[in-house]
């Protein structure tokens, strides 16, 4: 049976049904050193698992108020509810039992829902305001809180609004009532009416403005900024408060009986790719100590890559400060606004030109974005991902170690473009701008060239109809080539951003499902962990790096990864 029809006729979830005979003959030549190949098992699992694509930041690293700004409606409103989301977010380490949340009950709830969830998040962190400053003044600990203040804020746009911008709001007027309503509500003999009258002082408020994010003109122009998977953009927001330890202890339970060894998590540097971009913590030296921070924490199980954005003045140093810290890599992401090559700003240019020639010769990890779609600054700017942009890059740096992101993608969707990933047939395999085939192609041409295959989310979906072109496409192109596929491309799930919320273990499964196939199992232990191993050059890491933040420990977890 030729192989396309065989796809025809049998979905991925199938793959067990592979003749016993071939796979007992096969097992005959596996290697000794396999333990988890079992003569007479239909099922090989690696030895070991690399996550090559995971995210540990939360909504205090993005620039809340410059991507909300340009949006009609709801730009008026964009700096108080920017603060409001900073406020609700958590503490780094923070131990407040009360706000764990469950991502993937956010991410499926429905709007009137999720309301009522940022509403009860509200009082409990108004609540914690009130707990932390109980033997000084209750007034000012609430003025001087950034949540009391963006919901004043957010409240006089409303009043403002609501009475045809003839507002006599009273500032002072409103704080004297949010504190007289909140001791009455906190009285030993205090009602229900109480309650609900101190509840009313700010929940109308936060309705107003939440209800604006969720008007589906609004969502959907929101929608291409931020990476949400047609998820609404207020759930996506629901699921990027929580603080960096518990997303990073999240991020390392979701694999089921998977034996992780290791996990990579990317910074983006995102200020200067928008007017005015602010982000509640900077990224130097905030957000790259707190990440930081996770990485020793974990003994060697997580690394991490500091970012690259030329259009920062400082690029080059924050870039190396990034790496002085301990960051292995680095990760440039052109959808802030850049390009690889051929950028328009000759200033911008010469930066990318000076990154790449440093990187090279120093041997650092580049990890890029490599679909159209995901986190872009402006309509467009996601076209910067183009891999046609990467041949000439490569044919100036031909040993720059970089990995493709999402490997290409699977078929982005862009206005007035036909682009093709890993989900395209014969024929759009081999058009112009088939992204995946660019990626494969391209690894198979560059020593250090790789790609790992993070968020392909239609492979575990109900329809088979992707999960079978990509499978053919991979086994296609898994041996050829000077630098075969099958030593370069690996896997990753681009976990936590919401698409991926609550997937890691079936992804997971589903890869290890296609490795099952005579065409792919020899190579198994490559595609999860040692391709990305590989690329990662720990060896010159552990030579360079003199950070703080690794401990010995971790150096010597690190080091048994490569013996």
């Amino acid at each position: 049976m030729h192989r396309r029809n065989f796809l025809k006729t049998t979905s991925l979830g199938s793959l067990a049904l592979i003749p016993v005979v071939e796979f007992l003959l096969e097992s005959f030549n596996t290697p000794n050193n396999d333990k988890n190949c079992v003569l007479g098992s239909l099922k090989i699992e690696p030895r070991r698992l690399v996550d090559a694509h995971i995210h540990l930041f939360n909504a205090r690293y993005l620039p809340l108020e410059a991507i909300i700004k340009p949006i009609f409606l709801v730009g008026l409103i964009a700096g108080p509810l920017a603060n409001y989301l900073y406020a609700l977010t958590d503490d780094f380490g923070s131990d407040e039992a009360n706000f764990i949340t469950n991502k993937n009950l956010l991410k499926n709830m429905e709007s009137h829902e999720i309301i009522d969830w940022f509403l009860y998040r509200t009082r409990q962190k108004l609540e914690l305001i009130a707990r932390d400053n109980k033997s000084s003044d209750l007034s000012q600990a609430f003025q001087e809180s950034l949540l009391f203040n963006s919901i004043l804020e957010l409240e006089k746009i409303k009043d403002k609004e609501s009475t045809a911008n003839k507002s006599k709001f009273n500032s002072d007027n409103f704080r004297k009532a949010f504190l007289e309503n909140y001791m009455k509500s906190h009285a030993i003999n205090a009602d229900n009416n109480q309650k609900k009258e101190f509840e009313k002082t700010y929940q109308n408020t936060i309705i107003w403005a939440l209800e604006k994010l969720c008007q589906p003109k609004i969502n959907k122009e929101l929608q291409q900024y931020l990476d949400c998977d047609d998820i609404p953009v207020i759930n996506f927001l629901a699921t990027m408060l929580d603080d960096e330890v518990k997303i990073y202890q999240k991020a390392t339970s979701g694999y089921g009986k998977a034996n992780l060894v290791l996990q990579v998590h990317y910074m983006m540097d995102m200020c200067a790719s928008y007017e005015k971009g602010y982000t509640f913590y900077p990224f130097n030296p905030v957000q790259t100590n707190n990440m930081m921070k996770l990485v020793s924490q974990s003994d060697g199980k997580l690394l991490g890559f500091t970012a690259f954005n030329p259009l920062n003045e400082n690029a080059m140093t924050s870039f190396q400060e990034g790496i002085a810290a301990g960051n292995i890599g680095v990760k440039f992401y052109p959808p802030m606004g850049y390009k690889p090559i051929n950028n328009l700003d000759p200033v911008v240019e010469e930066r990318v030109n000076n990154f790449f020639s440093y990187c090279q010769s120093e041997k650092i990890p580049i990890f890029t974005h490599c679909t159209p779609q995901g986190f872009q600054a402006k309509k467009g700017y996601g076209l910067n991902c183009d891999p046609k942009n990467w041949r000439n890059v490569l044919r100036k740096y031909p040993n720059l170690r970089i990995c493709f992101g999402h490997a290409g993608g699977g078929d982005p969707k862009i206005r007035n473009h036909n682009f093709h990933g890993w989900y395209s047939n014969p024929r759009q395999w081999l058009s112009e701008d088939c992204y995946a085939r660019i990626v494969v192609e391209l690894c198979q041409e560059y020593e250090f060239a790789y790609c790992e295959v993070g968020h392909l989310r239609k492979i575990i979906s109900n329809k088979h109809h992707e999960r079978d072109r990509f499978f053919q496409n991979l086994i296609d192109n898994f041996n050829n080539g000077k630098f075969p596929l099958k030593n370069k491309i690996c896997f990753g799930t681009d976990w936590d951003m919401i698409g991926m919320i609550n997937e890691q273990n079936k992804y997971y499964e589903l890869l290890v499902d296609m490795f099952q196939d005579s065409h792919l199992r020899g190579n198994i232990e490559g595609f999860f962990s040692q391709n990305f191993i590989n690329f990662l050059s720990i060896n010159n890491f552990l030579e360079k790096t003199a950070s703080d933040y690794l401990s010995p420990a971790g150096r010597q977890y690190l080091m048994s990864l490569i013996e």
